[in-house]
């Protein structure tokens, strides 16, 4: 398991793990890593959310919002339907036992219990193959994980026997030990990570077992961040190759005797990193008493004191004045008196009585402790969170800045918790109105944050934009009118890209550093998108699915598939609903895809100017009027047809200062620059505005992919990518001859390739390959050569054989197989698969006859076979018309193609349905070897794939064993 995993670590994310001594398994670099470049990411194993007298919250997404509580054990709670079936296959096991308990049982059942339970139900559900296993997904993780328990205390492994006896009663199963429970919280405790959200508040806690390798220091390189239950390494400096990726497993702000002793006590080993290195030096001490020291007496010194043994009192190290040792006990325990009181009153509720007390507590820290002590900034913290829940923001302001200058000091320029709090201070400085000084700290922020945090997620998107503090960050400039130079900085700076002009080709993507094969370049969300329209079925206008989907209630056009969705589109679509609403019934059905998309990208700018809608650098209006638009090179026809449908989208908009010429550019843009939105399967969905991936150029022969998880879009390596490398993807069906790829271009997008695929028109190579692909066979039917035409027999002469084909005979079939072909479709179309089927056997047979074997034409026809016998559930001859298929499939698509891998994958399902378990896993190896690169490997489709092959090697070795037996 461990060599599958470093295969996919090395391959997917340019690691290795290594064993070293007296560190055990440790993650290492195969490549450098820049500041802010995500290291790794993984889901949770298991993951339960923190227990609260005050707030539950969903039990999988661990949002607050909208929950209710399982109808059927009471004990667990969702926000909505799609966490609950994300959830279901554990939580319908989990359900059926917690249902069974008592109140004083659920009463005892902490997050640590539920944890375990949890574990132990999905290794159970993982061996019945309910939950598919993958290389980074498996219970052989969980275990390799170490427990320590040989060094836990006597009291603990008391505790953790009652917790296990507790688990084993839940559970009821006899062949399971409270010894390997009490081993398994052990193990918990070594490894189980807190979940928090971005401002690092605990949410709950996840059990991250590839993560778990990555090892402890105090000065640590990456940090360790999450998007709901998602964790994510991220790099904080340059991590040259062959480094250590290393995080923190404690708060780093103490001295290294109180850093060391949390780490002895809780993960039993002791630092030797370069801070703790320092154990007893100068420096060392120095800093100790400084954090955790006290004050000198003379109150214009901010020198530091050390135990005294000649007066035993405390000597400041600048002055010389000593401090009385009984003084600072008097004071530090009416310190922690009042401390305690202030507690208590804090967690009652009491908040203007806790804020009296912190405020007593302070003025004594301030007499006892230096000006940079740890306890008096944890003070100044509680006081800051009081004031700011009473809005009594300029007293906020004041404590927030206090506490700056001890962060500044106890944390790394790149630390999240110095990020935050430049961020609170930020948001203090911008309610106050002092905006040169809000502009300053969320400048700092963005600096740290994006780094800490990357520039993708919710929170980054607030701060960067306008959605919660309104307020501009870099040089005061509105964010709603970006540059290109804002983009290219966060391109350079999260992605390794940059963009470039060149003459001919206009704006550019180039790589500023390698990237490996299936590792992503980009992704984004779109700016707008749309689901098809399909009389057959409707999708949900959020995440494209077809399940569990109902009507918007108030326009009945749009359709969700649960709140969760709605909430996520309604900002949009509120506005949009009410324009919806006044449509009749004619208008809405002359609604398609395109005019709906242009409807949006107009109302979401409105909502972006209106900062309903926050505006950051990847999303904003000014990158979508920055998209060429080929406007002028457009035919009449089309230009009509582009005013027809402005005129509608003007008609629904009703917005007098919006001109039909401005709608039918935008049309024009849209033609050129949105993306069809494909299921994994490739299968199209709807379209989407992705304005920074359209930045992208095309080529014939690309060196990347376009693929899309839900709405997502990503960008991925097909081969390895040198640093300075143009990023290229393919607009349009690359199987095609030069002359049809070269037509599809210039009638869509305007333009001539000019790629070493486009460059070889008109030589040997390309006349023979086109001549294959698109035109005759042969006669002679034991010859493979390719027909060109012959200027003197006017028919068709085999390069191989010489034989010449009649150009009437090649007209008869060829005019006989278009009319079966269009009474096929019909047919299909129709409805009528059995009648559509015995056509396209017909149409298959005439153009057996006609074309070349590898004609892209009898491929199309056998895909469509393929197709109709597969929803016959006729599965031999789908695999005959399948296996009829790969030689064209490698021939026309490069090694790596998601088309290529997605037919063997078909091929591997259909081998693995028949029995055929040995072919079926040599084509879902190939299916895994290309969609592992062109798809990632984090995708459910990719995990099916990936437990499908695994269930297949399971079964050739289980059919193996029983030979061997015999």
């Amino acid at each position: 398991m461990m060599e599958d995993l470093q295969r996919l670590l090395q391959h997917d994310h340019g690691l290795s793990v290594s064993t070293l001594p007296g560190k055990g398994r440790c993650l290492f670099t195969a490549r450098d890593f820049s500041p802010g470049e995500i290291i790794l990411s993984e889901e949770p194993y298991v993951s339960v959310p923190n227990k609260s007298p005050v707030e539950s919250r969903c039990d999988w997404c661990f949002t607050p919002s909208n929950i209710k509580r399982c109808s059927s054990c009471h004990v667990v709670w969702y926000c909505g339907s799609t966490c609950q079936k994300f959830d279901w296959k554990l939580h319908r096991t989990e359900c059926q036992l917690l249902a069974q308990l008592d109140k004083n049982r659920i009463r005892s059942l902490t997050p640590s219990i539920r944890l375990m339970v949890k574990l132990y139900l999905r290794k159970k559900l993982q061996d019945k193959k309910v939950i598919p296993t993958t290389v980074i997904d498996n219970y052989t993780l969980v275990k390799n994980l170490v427990s320590h328990i040989s060094e836990v205390g006597e009291t603990q492994l008391v505790l953790y026997a009652q917790m296990a006896s507790l688990v084993n009663i839940i559970l009821q199963w006899p062949d399971l030990s409270i010894k390997e429970i009490a081993e398994n919280f052990s193990k918990l405790a070594c490894n189980a990570h807190t979940i928090c959200d971005s401002e690092l508040i605990p949410l709950g806690t996840g059990l991250y077992p590839v993560i778990s390798i990555i090892n402890h220091s105090c000065y640590p390189n990456s940090v360790l961040v999450f998007e709901g239950r998602s964790a994510t390494v991220r790099a904080m400096q340059p991590i040259p190759k062959g480094s250590e990726v290393l995080i923190s497993y404690i708060e780093t702000a103490g001295s290294t005797m109180t850093r060391q002793k949390a780490l002895k006590e809780q993960y039993f080993f002791t630092c030797s990193c370069p801070r703790c290195m320092k154990l007893g030096q100068n420096d060392d001490i120095k800093e100790s008493a400084v954090l955790e020291g006290y004050q000198c007496q003379n109150h214009t010194c901010d020198g530091y004191l050390l135990r005294d043994p000649e007066s035993k009192g405390f000597r400041c190290q600048q002055c010389g004045l000593v401090r009385d040792i009984e003084e600072v006990l008097k004071i530090a325990g009416e310190e922690k008196a009042v401390s305690e009181k202030a507690s208590v009153a804090l967690s009652s509720g009491h908040t203007a009585e806790a804020l009296d007390m912190y405020l007593m507590v302070e003025k004594l820290q301030v007499k006892l402790y230096h000006s940079s002590s740890l306890k008096l900034m944890r003070t100044r913290e509680i006081l800051l969170k009081i004031l700011m829940e009473m809005q009594d923001w300029k007293k906020a302001l004041t404590y927030c800045r206090l506490t700056i200058p001890v962060y500044e000091r106890v944390y790394p320029n790149i630390h999240p918790l110095r990020g935050l709090q430049y961020y609170t201070c930020g948001k203090l400085n911008w309610f106050l109105g002092y905006t040169n000084e809000a502009i300053k700290s969320l400048t700092q922020a963005v600096d740290v944050l994006s780094i800490t945090h990357g520039t993708a997620s919710r929170f980054m998107k607030d701060l960067l934009g306008r959605g919660q503090i309104e307020v501009p960050v870099r040089r005061a400039q509105q964010l709603s009118v970006l540059m290109m130079e804002d983009l290219q900085r966060l391109l350079q700076h999260d992605h390794g890209l940059s963009v470039s002009t060149l003459p001919g080709k206009g704006r550019c993507l180039f790589t500023a550093r390698d990237f490996s094969p299936g590792e992503i370049i980009l992704s984004e969300e779109p700016y707008v998108s749309v689901p098809n329209k399909s009389p057959v079925e409707s999708r949900c206008d959020w995440c494209f699915t077809p399940s569990n989907i109902k009507r918007c209630s108030s326009c009945h056009v749009v359709w969700y598939c649960g709140s969760t969705c709605q909430k996520f589109d309604w900002k949009l679509h509120r506005t949009e609903c009410q324009l919806l609403a006044q449509l009749d019934k004619n208008r809405i059905r002359s609604l398609t895809p395109s005019i709906r998309l242009m409807v949006k990208l107009y109302l979401r700018k409105k909502l972006q100017d209106k900062k309903v809608i926050p505006t950051t650098v990847i999303d904003n209006y000014t990158l979508v009027k920055n998209l060429v638009s080929h406007i002028s090179e457009v035919g009449e026809t089309q230009l009509v047809l582009y005013a027809q449908m402005a005129s509608l989208v003007n008609i629904i908009l009703q917005w007098p200062d919006l001109s039909i010429k401005e709608i039918a550019e935008n049309f024009s843009k849209l033609a050129c620059n949105a993306h069809t939105i494909c299921d994994s399967e490739l299968i199209p969905l709807g379209t989407g505005l992705y304005p920074v991936i359209s930045i992208i150029n095309h080529s014939c022969y690309p060196n990347s992919v376009l693929v899309f998880e839900g709405r997502s879009a990503t960008v991925r390596a097909m081969q390895p990518i040198p640093k300075g490398s143009e990023v290229l993807i393919s607009y349009i069906e690359t199987a095609g001859s030069t002359m049809t790829r070269q037509k599809a271009l210039k009638e869509q997008y305007f333009f001539t390739c000019s790629c070493p695929r486009c460059m070889k028109l008109g030589q040997n190579d390309d006349i023979k390959e086109s001549a294959v692909l698109e035109g005759y066979q042969c006669q002679n039917h034991t010859c493979d050569g390719y027909l060109l035409r012959d200027p003197e027999s006017k028919g068709f002469r085999c390069q191989q054989c010489g034989l010449v084909r009649d150009i009437e005979e090649v007209l008869k079939i060829a005019g006989e197989e278009k009319a079966v072909s269009e009474k096929a479709s019909v047919a299909l179309s129709s409805g009528h698969t059995a009648e559509a089927l015995d056509m396209y056997l017909m149409v298959e047979k005439l153009q057996v006859k006609l074309y070349h074997s590898s004609s892209l034409k009898l491929m199309r026809t056998r895909e469509i076979l393929l197709k109709i016998l597969m929803e016959m559930q006729d599965w031999k001859k789908a695999l005959t018309y399948c296996r009829l298929t790969i030689p064209v499939y490698e021939r026309v698509y490069p090694n790596i193609h998601p088309l290529r891998g997605l037919q063997y994958y078909t091929c591997g399902k259909l081998n693995w349905f028949l029995g055929y378990t040995n072919e079926a896993i040599k084509s879902l190896t190939q299916a895994v070897d290309v969609l592992s690169i062109t798809h990632g490997t984090a995708s459910r489709f990719m995990k099916d794939l990936l437990g499908k092959l695994e269930e297949a090697r399971a079964e050739a070795s289980y059919k193996l064993s029983l030979m061997n037996e015999q």
